[in-house]
């Protein structure tokens, strides 16, 4: 598998999980930016600028291929803390009722994530 069709993937099972809740649709967008500044070669800047994954994310590389390897790295990385918000609601349902959302939500959608991850 190319990394291109890695991030892909992995920019799908991203989708999966955040569309179980309410999110904007920059948080479903990643970038790879190719920028040409004062006649020096180019430079790679890996973005996104969602919410729920809410790092500041504007990463400068000097080729494709290391850009290409961050950005596949920071999608895991936003994946894996969804995997692991949702181990501890299920672990600790309780921690995670509040009063702006509906009774079990929480556990109903830490649940969901866990079953998108089981076969990933």
């Amino acid at each position: 598998m190319t990394k291109e069709q890695e991030i892909t993937k992995l920019t799908e099972i991203w989708y999966q999980i955040v569309g179980l809740d309410y999110h904007k649709d920059k948080d479903c967008h990643w970038y790879i930016d190719k920028v040409w500044s004062y006649g020096e070669p180019p430079k790679y800047s890996v973005e996104h600028y969602g919410y729920i994954f809410h790092e500041d994310l504007n990463m400068e590389f000097k080729t494709y291929k290391e850009a290409e390897i961050y950005l596949l790295e920071i999608i895991k990385e936003a994946i894996g803390r969804e995997e692991k918000w949702a181990k501890d609601v299920v672990k600790h349902p309780e921690k995670y009722e509040s009063d702006w959302v509906e009774e079990g939500h929480n556990l109903k959608n830490a649940k969901k994530i866990l079953e998108i991850l089981k076969d990933k």
